[in-house]
């Protein structure tokens, strides 16, 4: 008499407790940290040191190492799924741009860039 009403609710708390689990690892996926690294290049292969890479709609900015290399850290809560663009400026290159979407988790985006002929003359050491 009592065995199959005991059975029933143990059922129905296995269920809640699974679809509780399932509920936890889709938000902890979906609030991830979005971490964008990639490298500058110049057309020649060479990595440029200094570059400024950044994103405007988050007022965000880091400089390249000297490999060339980035990181960018984007807190979860910044990282809501929009679009934005990645944009890189040297001295003596013309600046890149590369539209991405914010999502959690790591992307990678490489840049190479070209000499920028016409503002070399502008350059004061």
């Amino acid at each position: 008499m009592f065995a199959k009403p005991l059975f029933h609710s143990a059922r129905v708390v296995a269920g809640a407790l699974l679809g509780i689990l399932v509920a936890s690892s889709a938000a902890r996926a979906q609030s991830q940290n979005a971490i964008i690294t990639g490298k500058v290049m110049s057309e020649a292969g060479q990595p440029i040191e200094f570059a400024n890479v950044y994103i405007n709609e988050l007022t965000l900015s880091v400089p390249t190492n000297a490999q060339g290399a980035y990181s960018i850290n984007i807190p979860a809560a910044r990282a809501l799924g929009q679009a934005v663009n990645l944009r890189v400026r040297a001295v003596g290159y013309q600046p890149g741009v590369v539209a991405i979407r914010l999502t959690g988790g790591s992307q990678s985006h490489a840049f190479e860039l070209k000499k920028d002929i016409n503002r070399l003359s502008e350059i004061v050491v």
